[in-house]
């Protein structure tokens, strides 16, 4: 498993992302050369807790420490419940086809959170020049985070220097660079509805005469709901000598239980079935469009509100409102 996969740990991800930069950056520092052997470079990049801060008698470091990150609640309403049978990207909650609807469930939002990086050294100018150089590759670079999945970096700040107890015996001098960040990360899982059933009755010949065979119909391969919940749409026509075709659904209005037949012709060209005891719930469209328009008191863009293009009635009322600034 790759720990730094942004869908299995956070959290490693996001020290792993920032560590990576600080390690790249000085590996190719002529002075402060970073190399993965501990015994051959010229500065310590780590984790925090992950070495021994005695090392700093010996050379320095830059110590890595993530504070608090937190969902930034920016985009809402975001589940996928019209995706076939599958999630998108994490496969093994692939469901086995059944007689029940099921649905992806998908959020997705940036993460705020911080870092910092803790330069240490014995030698105070020395201190303030890897945590110079650390702070101008910061500035220099933030937008290439963005190959990585860091959406922005900023109040990218360098801290003065300050004496650090590293051991009981050692003090060393520490100097902070410290930016707060956002990142898009999605998180998914498979969601069973249960919100429709169907079963198609056929004739079945034997050998001790005809007997009734039912069959379960799948949603999005046998057939599919449309018309807000009040039709069943199949893929092919059912045969002429079709039985029934009965449905077992929750009723979008009541939010009972309905087992209905539905109602048409089976006649092997007819596809639409109408849904009879109520409408299945899942399937009810409150709108269809939503327009949201922020004009500045400068604009002059016409009328954008036409039946033919959106459906909504021109009020006559102008649609200029105060410029509205949204900053990630």
């Amino acid at each position: 498993m790759d720990l730094y996969n942004p869908y299995t740990n956070i959290n490693l991800w996001i020290k792993h992302t920032f560590l990576s930069f600080a390690q790249g950056y000085f590996s190719s520092d002529e002075k402060f050369t970073w190399v993965i052997d501990p015994r051959q470079s010229k500065i310590i990049i780590a984790d925090k807790f992950a070495v021994d801060l005695g090392v700093i008698e010996m050379r320095p470091a830059i110590i890595l420490s993530r504070g608090r990150y937190g969902w930034a609640d920016y985009i809402r309403g975001q589940d996928g419940r019209n995706a076939p049978l599958s999630s998108k990207k994490v496969d093994t909650l692939m469901p086995a086809p059944s007689a029940d609807r099921w649905g992806d469930f998908i959020f997705t939002d940036l993460l705020r959170g911080s870092i910092t990086y803790n330069v240490l050294s014995k030698n105070g100018i020395e201190a303030e020049d890897i945590a110079n150089r650390l702070f101008i590759a910061l500035s220099g670079y933030k937008n290439e985070f963005k190959i990585y999945g860091i959406h922005d970096i900023k109040g990218i700040t360098i801290g003065d220097e300050r004496l650090v107890k590293t051991t009981s015996e050692i003090e060393a001098v520490g100097i902070t660079v410290s930016l707060s960040f956002t990142a898009q990360r999605s998180i998914e899982k498979a969601a069973k509805l249960n919100n429709i059933s169907a079963i198609m009755q056929i004739p079945r010949e034997t050998t001790t005469g005809i007997i009734t065979q039912d069959i379960n119909l799948y949603e999005n391969i046998d057939y599919r709901v449309i018309n807000n919940g009040t039709t069943l749409e199949f893929l092919e026509a059912p045969a002429a000598d079709t039985i029934a075709v009965n449905l077992s659904f929750i009723d979008a209005i009541t939010l009972d239980l309905v087992t209905t037949p539905v109602i048409g012709d089976f006649d092997a060209d007819n596809v639409s079935y109408t849904v009879s005891g109520g409408t299945v719930y899942g399937y009810f469209t409150l709108s269809d469009a939503i327009i949201v328009s922020g004009l500045s008191e400068e604009s002059d863009i016409g009328n954008l509100f036409t039946p033919t293009s959106s459906g909504l009635i021109d009020t006559g009322t102008s649609a200029v409102i105060e410029p509205i600034n949204f900053e990630i």
